[in-house]
């Protein structure tokens, strides 16, 4: 019989880290190994069902690594497993993969279309932007066989996504490479960019500049009836017109990372950025969580952040000055840590790249709402649908 959750303290999704290894080496990447450290079917028959006991009625299960593709002849054992434990507790589970692609075969394809996972494809932009950081073990570009990869991944999935890192390096053909992708067929690309990078203001304008454009073909989209989820514009749109988040994420909370030991972190960036360190462990998936550790990220609120603003003789002073401070949902807390030792102090780059969205969304919603009221609204009523959202008032 499934134990009953309440819907306040449930997990609604689980992070497996299937292995530390990976075919690539993207000098940026924020796993501090490629150790071969494999999760057990042990440790994932545990793992299923210490998901499963603390999730409501659904859950859902991340193949995450690494590359996850490594581990091509385990994947399919553990999706029937978590399938048949779902069924024997009266639950369902869906899963979701991301992915660089380039392992990506026809016959593994087969497994993940048939369970409905959801694609994520890792990818930097068209072959230009992608190869200059994301290499093979022989230093040579990767995008060849992620180019390969994409007919297979619009085969598995009907609504794959790309998540694209933009760098000072790549940041030059960010618009572009959101075209590409676009062209080639997802209606879902995010283009975050790194915040750890070594921005200058030479290399934010450029960024800024792209997302003028890319804000431009957002509109030219929707213009002609497509409907396109874009990083650093959909996102904000949805915070301008539904601003109801409480949380900086869902990160240790409605997410978890679960390492290849069965440890238990907030999500895969802590468990990155710190190697597995102690100090984010929140406990294992044999004796579950500590609750001092998970009550701390209950309490990593919106609020708290501003909250700085009052305290400003005491605070960093992140918030003093800040143009999104009324919009502001705090960045991701891993990051924060990393930055500033602090899951609530917001990074000064967030600050930057947040600004220059929130600059951009403003022109694209003032024109809409000026010149194409009609267009503006299905959007607005597209998004809510999408995200499960009373439309508006």
């Amino acid at each position: 019989m499934s134990k009953e959750v309440k819907d306040s303290n449930a997990v609604k999704t689980a992070v497996f880290m299937l292995t530390n290894s990976c075919n690539l080496r993207c000098d940026y990447c924020f796993e501090y190994e490629h150790a071969a450290r494999h999760m057990s079917k042990e440790t994932a028959h545990q793992s299923i069902r210490w998901l499963l006991s603390n999730a409501e009625k659904q859950a859902g299960i991340t193949l995450f690594g690494g590359e996850p593709l490594i581990r091509k002849d385990f994947i399919p054992w553990l999706i029937n497993t978590a399938q048949a434990q779902a069924l024997e507790m009266k639950k369902k589970v869906t899963f979701s993969m991301t992915t660089n692609g380039t392992l990506l075969e026809r016959e593994i394809g087969e497994v993940l279309k048939k369970a409905n996972v959801h694609i994520q494809l890792s990818a930097d932009g068209n072959a230009k932007a992608h190869d200059i950081h994301r290499k093979l073990a022989n230093n040579q570009g990767s995008y060849h066989l992620v180019e390969k990869a994409i007919p297979i991944i619009k085969e598995i999935c009907t609504s794959p996504s790309v998540r694209m890192t933009v760098t000072p390096k790549n940041v030059h053909g960010m618009a572009e490479s959101v075209e590409h992708f676009v062209n080639l067929g997802f209606n879902k690309v995010h283009p975050v960019p790194m915040q750890e990078g070594d921005w200058t203001p030479e290399t934010q304008k450029i960024f800024a500049e792209n997302l003028e454009k890319i804000g431009a073909f957002f509109i030219s989209s929707l213009m002609n009836d497509r409907f396109l989820s874009i990083h650093g514009i959909t996102d904000v749109i949805q915070r301008a017109t539904h601003p109801s988040k409480n949380y900086l994420c869902g990160a240790g909370r409605a997410i978890v990372a679960v390492d290849t030991d069965g440890a238990l972190f907030p999500c895969q960036r802590f468990l990155g950025y710190t190697n597995s360190g102690p100090k984010w462990k929140m406990g294992d998936v044999w004796e579950g969580f500590k609750k001092e550790k998970r009550d701390y990220f209950f309490n990593l609120t919106v609020d708290k952040v501003k909250s700085c603003k009052e305290k400003e003789k005491e605070s960093k002073g992140l918030c003093k000055g800040c143009d999104i401070y009324k919009i502001c949902s705090g960045g991701c807390p891993a990051i924060n840590e990393l930055e500033n030792s602090d899951p609530l102090a917001a990074s000064s780059s967030y600050q930057a790249f947040k600004s220059m969205s929130i600059h951009e969304v403003h022109g694209i919603i003032t024109f809409l709402q000026s010149k194409y009221p009609e267009i503006w609204e299905k959007y607005v009523s597209r998004l809510s649908n999408a995200n499960g959202h009373k439309n508006p008032r």
